[in-house]
Order: C-alpha cells, then sequence, then structure tokens
C-alpha cells in the first residue's frame, strides 16, 4: 500500500497485515514500493520483504544475481566483513534471507 509513511490510515491498515502475516507464521512481504520513507516505515512495522522499483525495475535473473551479489558485497564492506567471506555467503543463488530490504 503506497503512503504508509505519511498516512496513518494506510499504516494502520499495513500493520495490520503484517501482523496477521506473522500470526499465520508467515513472512509479510511488501510489494511495489516506490518510496523509500515507505520501505522504511514497513520495515520498523516489522515487514519481512520488499519489492519494487525503489530497489530495482524488473530484470532477467542473470541480471538480478550481478545485482544482488553487487549489493551484498557493497553491505558487506560497509560492515567491515572479509571480502573472502563474500564468496561463501554467495556462492550459489539468492536466498530469501539474502533479499530482506536490500536498501539497508
Amino acid at each position: 500500500m503506497a503512503n504508509c509513511a505519511s498516512d496513518k490510515d494506510h499504516a494502520a491498515i499495513c500493520k495490520s497485515v503484517i501482523d496477521l502475516a506473522h500470526n499465520f507464521g508467515c513472512k509479510a512481504v511488501s510489494v511495489g514500493l516506490e518510496k523509500p520513507a515507505d520501505a522504511h516505515a514497513l520495515s520498523e512495522m516489522g515487514c519481512d520483504l520488499g519489492q519494487g522499483y525503489l530497489f530495482a525495475q524488473p530484470m532477467a535473473v542473470d541480471r538480478f544475481h550481478t545485482l544482488l551479489r553487487q549489493r551484498a558485497a557493497k553491505t558487506l564492506r560497509a560492515s567491515s566483513v572479509a571480502e573472502g567471506e563474500l564468496a561463501v555467503a554467495l556462492s550459489g543463488p539468492p536466498r530469501a534471507a539474502d533479499l530482506k530490504f536490500l536498501h539497508r
């Protein structure tokens, strides 16, 4: 839902849906994210995953793997993890855990 960061009614609906997913033991996935403020608000509400033009436009699988590795490498460097560990962490195809709000 758009504008969950700026509209209290939208925020209440988003939080309720996130809680409902978690109460059923599921992950909450936000789809169609376009604004950083909405991604941040949803993350703060406990949303597990996010997808949308904010992160990237639709692309081929090979391009996605490359993008994921580039962003993971940037994150790992920022957190002072040795780059040698990147090859171990991302030696196979991306896992759902690798996709969690890549903008962080």
